[in-house]
């Protein structure tokens, strides 16, 4: 058995942190430094070495002989950016393609494993002896980009040599990564794969609708700032000065996030207007909407749109692969993962459609007309409006319904709410009725406020939320009495076999820990084992959720009792530190994960049928096809068609499928 370890340095004036990999790869002005690699043999390394440009064009035979060889696997990290270059710049010199299945991602299994995803960062946490150079990556930095006159002064021989010598230094690090954490596994390098070949065909932009878009904003954008400046001689950039000049008007703000500012803004939310000591200035008020349309986050989404679209209009490689422990994706480029859900369904008669059509007249008085004054919040919720399918071709998008609270009571054991929401009860009602002890129906205007409690206590109780958390998140001016009846309401008599569910499979967890051996311990059928350096959960899906170093612990009781625990190394907030794990996080891991497992379950049951996924967020798969009568039906019955281990639990899933020309939520 051969394998190559392989890692690329390059130049261009594109950047890459803003283009990503693949239009990176395509840019005219980006070429390779030089390659280096390291060849494996039967277990036995040879000497890594690294070819220049010069040597790449000349068709090296050993790599041309390894890449002729179907059999060689090609190792990096991050793989899809060496995938881009060997496309884009080595098969045109003349060496054969590699497609997804030739090629191993070291990040890939950092990511099923819960650790960093970094280089550097990944080489200190697994604490190997081959450690990144970091002052080869300075060097490296300022050869990848042109000098200050705009050219490649500092590629002479010298400076070319000391990248090479940094070049296989990574390779030797890459190496030993591969070597301390293996392979996928068969299963998951299947979903590896099919999922490479899906970020290649990537997600198509209407470029002409996002320059709309602009447009539209720009048009707006100039008297919003002028208006703001007049009304308080700032720019609203200025974070901290405006953040001073509205508690200088008697307004008390303790901050300028988003969400400070729809609670005062939004007469509907739990936190509202009437709650601050004096009334809200107008002019005040009008600041601080100004303040919130101008520094939205998702208004820059569309020049990043722009930025990452390929020649062809395609945004590739805008998601990570198992960019979270449970195995789901994580938005990267464009941030799909992310787009606010926007305000189109709660504007009677007005469709996603409708909208787009009236911004690309770029005509604000018309868009007034429509949606309102907020011309920003109009453009917001048309995000998703600037992803469509190519000429002749529809979206279709299929969203597992509810299907977290769905699948943590089939885990569980309470079938009979299973079957309730698959039956279509409105269970969200039947929980505010138990938790007022009166009926409550939600559609009912006179019982809304009634019925949101009763959806967040069913929706946001069942990883373990106790009656302080739920009353900070769901319902701030109620009582503490309330969120304590919410939450006993649901523990006791909406899904009683819950917390035993939690309260099972911590047990389970703290039981491997604390054991000396390397022995299981289940519950329900989930299964922990200590393996190496990592504690395991083994899902129904037989997939396995990793937890790196696990220790004992104590932790405490509310009443203040010791009781054993277990902490593990997890990478947040660019920190690999010790976390205390507990029975919540366990729960919401393994429903999570198993969530994750329906929906690749699903997705390789498209691929197999001939579909095309284009991107999945969450819950939801999206394909890009051309239009049939039976294609929303044929979407929804594979979707549906779940795997025997799920079935077996008798989970009970709904997918909501839409055909569509633009994509909407």
């Amino acid at each position: 058995m051969r394998y190559v370890v392989a890692d690329f340095e390059t130049a261009s004036r594109a950047d890459l942190q803003k283009i990503g990999a693949w239009k990176y790869g395509q840019d005219m002005s980006t070429f390779p430094l030089c390659l280096s690699i390291k060849v494996v043999t039967d277990k036995v390394p040879s000497f890594t070495r690294c070819m220049s440009e010069k040597q790449l064009h000349a068709l090296d035979p050993e790599l041309m002989e390894l890449a002729n060889d179907p059999t060689v696997i090609f190792i990096a990290h991050n793989a899809g950016f060496e995938q881009a270059m060997w496309k884009f710049h080595l098969v045109p010199m003349g060496y054969p393609e590699l497609p997804p299945e030739r090629w191993h991602d070291t990040m890939a299994v950092a990511g099923m494993k819960a650790l960093p995803l970094g280089l550097d960062a990944l080489v200190t946490a697994l604490e190997l002896p081959v450690k990144k150079d970091m002052d080869g990556h300075r060097h490296m930095l300022t050869m990848c980009k042109p000098d200050r006159l705009g050219g490649w002064s500092q590629h002479n021989e010298y400076n070319l040599q000391i990248l090479y010598n940094y070049c296989n230094a990574d390779v030797d690090a890459q190496y030993g990564v591969y070597i301390a954490t293996q392979g996928l596994g068969p299963e998951e390098r299947h979903t590896w794969v099919l999922d490479q070949k899906i970020q290649q065909r990537g997600i198509l932009i209407d470029r002409e609708f996002v320059h709309a878009c602009m447009d539209v904003l720009e048009q707006v954008r100039v008297p919003m700032v002028e208006r703001f400046r007049e009304l308080t001689g700032l720019n609203p950039t200025q974070r901290a000065k405006v953040l001073n000049w509205v508690n200088e008007q008697g307004v008390a703000l303790g901050d300028m996030k988003k969400a400070t500012l729809d609670a005062i803004l939004d007469p509907d939310d739990e936190f509202g207007i009437e709650d601050l000591n004096e009334p809200l200035p107008y002019y005040v008020h009008e600041v601080l909407t100004l303040r919130r349309s101008l520094a939205s986050s998702s208004v820059s989404k569309l020049e990043r749109m722009l930025q990452c679209a390929g020649n062809d209009g395609r945004v590739r490689y805008a998601t990570q692969y198992h960019g979270a422990r449970t195995g789901r994706d994580v938005g990267r480029l464009i941030q799909i993962q992310n787009y606010p859900r926007g305000e189109i369904g709660d504007r009677q008669g007005l469709t996603a459609d409708i909208l787009a059509d009236a911004i690309l007249t770029r005509n604000v008085d018309h868009i007034r007309d429509l949606w309102g004054p907020d011309i920003f919040s109009a453009i917001i919720s048309s995000l998703r409006s600037c992803i469509v399918p190519e000429k002749g071709k529809v979206i279709v998008s299929g969203d597992y319904a509810a299907v977290e609270a769905r699948n943590l009571l089939s885990m569980a054991g309470q079938h009979d709410r299973v079957e309730q929401m698959h039956a279509g009860l409105d269970v969200y009602s039947e929980t505010a009725s138990l938790i007022f002890k009166r009926p409550i129906n939600r559609k009912d205007p006179s019982m809304q406020k009634e019925g949101q409690i009763g959806k967040n206590t069913f929706l946001g109780s069942g990883y373990g939320l106790g009656p302080v958390g739920f009353r900070a998140r769901f319902a701030p001016k109620e009582s503490i009495d309330l969120a304590m009846l919410a939450i006993n309401t649901y523990r006791k008599d909406v899904a009683p076999l819950v917390p035993k569910f939690w309260y099972g499979l911590w047990q389970a967890s703290v039981d491997a820990v604390w054991c000396n051996q390397a022995k299981a311990y289940s519950y329900e059928g989930i299964e922990f084992r200590k393996e190496n350096e990592f504690l395991t959960m083994r899902l129904p899906s037989g997939r396995k959720i990793w937890y790196h170093r696990p220790r004992t612990a104590t932790s405490y009781t509310p009443q203040g009792d010791e009781k054993p625990s277990w902490t593990f190394m997890s990478y947040q907030g660019k920190k690999f530190r010790r976390h205390l794990a507990w029975h919540g996080m366990i729960t919401a891991d393994c429903i999570q994960g198993s969530a994750r497992d329906l929906i690749m379950g699903a997705m390789k049951r498209a691929e197999s049928a001939g579909l095309n996924t284009i991107f999945k967020v969450h819950d939801e798969l999206v394909f890009e096809e051309v239009d049939r009568p039976d294609l929303v039906t044929t979407v929804k019955q594979i979707m549906e068609d779940i795997e025997p281990w799920a079935r077996e639990r008798k989970f009970r899933v709904a997918a909501n499928v839409e055909s569509m020309l633009r994509y909407r939520k």
